[in-house]
């Protein structure tokens, strides 16, 4: 990677060699798993300071989804700041995959971290990104992913969120209903939206069950 920073500019395929071998995806494949705690995090500490790594948002998007994959939240959400920093100075380009990836922090950061108190408000910001990317972009899959995470959000938070809140919920789960109704006539609905319209079912239900159970009934 040092020699590819030196040879970066000098043809594209070395800038594609460079972005491949800083893709989260890459070294995770290249590492046993076993080994990965160790080996992923050094890595991308020993890159993080090349000249082509060290102000390119997508490189930190990178090293955040790496953080994100071993469940160290606070360090994940550190480096989405860098990355939000450096995307903004560069005139937001890319950001959708930034954003879809921050989508994914803040439910599952919220769902398998007792760091965290927020937990409606990261919900909300989560569902914001995940509408807006399926208005963007109708045949987009990635945010169908992400709000799959509604689900597991609740069934671990279900203690933790007050009636109004199961009621938002509810809605937030019809609006990507609502949304996948908008995109079935343009293209053929894959495993991942069905998957996701299957959590929102069984999303909404579950919330409507605990309102019923406090004498809310929907």
């Amino acid at each position: 990677m040092q020699i590819l920073d030196v040879l970066h500019d000098n043809d594209q395929k070395y800038q594609y060699i460079y972005k491949n071998f800083s893709r989260f995806r890459f070294v995770e494949n290249a590492i046993s798993s076993e080994k990965r705690l160790i080996h992923m995090v050094k890595y991308f500490e020993d890159i993080k300071e090349l000249r082509n790594s060290r102000t390119n948002s997508l490189f930190w998007l990178q090293y955040a989804m790496c953080r994100l994959s071993l469940s160290q939240f606070k360090e994940a959400e550190r480096l989405f700041d860098v990355a939000y920093a450096f995307s903004k100075r560069s005139g937001y380009k890319e950001n959708r995959h930034l954003d879809n990836q921050f989508a994914r922090f803040l439910l599952e950061s919220r769902t398998n971290s007792n760091e965290y108190t927020d937990f409606m408000s990261a919900f909300n910001r989560a569902h914001t990104i995940c509408v807006k990317q399926m208005l963007d972009e109708p045949l987009a899959h990635n945010p169908y992913r992400v709000a799959i995470n509604y689900l597991p959000f609740l069934e671990r938070r279900i203690g933790d969120v007050q009636v109004g809140d199961l009621v938002g919920i509810i809605r937030s789960c019809s609006e990507i209903i609502k949304q996948f109704r908008r995109r079935t006539g343009h293209s053929r609905v894959g495993n991942v939206e069905e998957s996701c319209i299957a959590a929102m079912m069984k999303t909404s239900k579950l919330a409507s069950d605990t309102l019923a159970a406090r004498g809310v009934p929907i």
